[in-house]
């Protein structure tokens, strides 16, 4: 199963705000929301040197991002949109 990652982000640098992630078969949306916040700090950083505060927002270098949304997806549609909108998958 995989799930359409949405971010929102301070990044001065350019980033794609959203990926497709790879979760467990079944999985419920807070378990979603649990796997996201667990990759969202290595998403545009490293997981060392990003500070998450206790809404969950990723904090470096003065610049902050979050989760805004994630929703499962089939393996089949998450194949068109890497094919079409070349969006990265972890």
């Amino acid at each position: 199963m995989k799930a359409l990652l949405h971010v929102q982000a301070s990044l001065r640098t350019s980033y794609s705000p959203y990926c497709i992630l790879d979760v467990p078969d079944g999985s419920t949306q807070e378990q979603l929301i649990d796997i996201a916040a667990n990759i969202l700090p290595s998403l545009y950083g490293s997981a060392d040197s990003v500070d998450v505060d206790e809404d969950g927002v990723c904090w470096h270098n003065g610049e902050c991002w979050y989760v805004d949304d994630i929703k499962p997806l089939s393996d089949e549609d998450a194949d068109h949109l890497t094919r079409i909108l070349d969006i990265s998958t972890f």
